[in-house]
């Protein structure tokens, strides 16, 4: 790639996020009440960092549904004390191991006090968030 196709690339990108053409990836943590008694969280594309700091200030024990390049990346920190953080990985290929077959899963190892953390970070990510929305929607409802 020459110097003028990079440079083309670079302003159609420029153009197309004011434009709203281009997705913004920034992401926020967002609280989602009770649920299984335990206090909810989503997150969408969360950087490990931040993710790992955030783990670390919640007051309870954390039941963590995420993606296999998350949790390798958290782990691999070693950051968080054994205890803290229960992680259940979804999207697994390797296994088969969907969204649906994690949320039928924190059913059963739900506790209380306690932290539940979705997040979503692959191209499923909007698939995944609206499967969490439509889980919390029937237990709160229950």
């Amino acid at each position: 790639m020459n110097k003028e196709e990079l440079q083309k690339i670079q302003n159609q990108l420029s153009e197309a996020k004011p434009n709203g053409f281009l997705i913004d990836r920034s992401s926020t943590l967002i609280a989602r009440g009770k649920v299984l008694e335990m206090d909810a969280f989503s997150w969408q594309y969360p950087t490990i960092e931040i993710l790992e700091r955030t783990i670390l200030s919640f007051p309870f024990s954390v039941l963590w549904l995420g993606n296999p390049p998350e949790i390798h990346a958290l782990l691999s920190r070693g950051n968080i004390e054994h205890g803290k953080l229960h992680v259940i990985c979804y999207d697994n290929d390797e296994i088969g191991h969907d969204v649906n077959w994690a949320l039928e899963t924190c059913v059963k190892m739900k506790f209380k006090p306690g932290i539940l953390l979705f997040t979503s970070s692959t191209s499923n990510t909007e698939f995944n968030m609206r499967g969490f929305s439509e889980f919390i929607q029937l237990i709160q409802t229950k």
